[in-house]
């Protein structure tokens, strides 16, 4: 976002490209828009019985129901629904930081 400044910004920038970081993790502002909106429209007596956000071209096909970090947990049911339509071939030093994500400890990292 260039709170460090404009050159630290276009480093993050092409780092986050080379890395290939297109997750909601890179996007926070983003994220954070999107997360209220849902939270919005999914409360009150008009809401959707459930919001399905669907996504894709992560490598990984999987189902997610967030966790409200406000407290605020709306009336709908919220489901991340993400499944890549083609099959990318994941580059060795990927798969490795892949199974380190789905570790105990990698988990636990993450969490914090």
């Amino acid at each position: 976002s260039g709170a460090r400044g404009e050159r630290w910004a276009r480093f993050g920038e092409k780092l986050r490209r080379r890395a290939d970081l297109e997750h909601w993790a890179a996007f926070p502002t983003s994220f954070e828009r999107l997360a209220r909106l849902i939270a919005r429209i999914g409360t009150g007596p008009d809401a959707p019985a459930t919001i399905c956000v669907l996504s894709g071209d992560v490598h990984h096909a999987y189902v997610a129901e967030p966790h409200w970090a406000d407290g605020t947990v709306p009336d709908a049911r919220v489901l991340q629904l993400t499944c890549s339509p083609v099959h990318n071939g994941v580059p060795a030093f990927m798969r490795l930081g892949f199974r380190f994500g789905w570790s105990r400890i990698g988990r636990r990292i993450g969490h914090g």
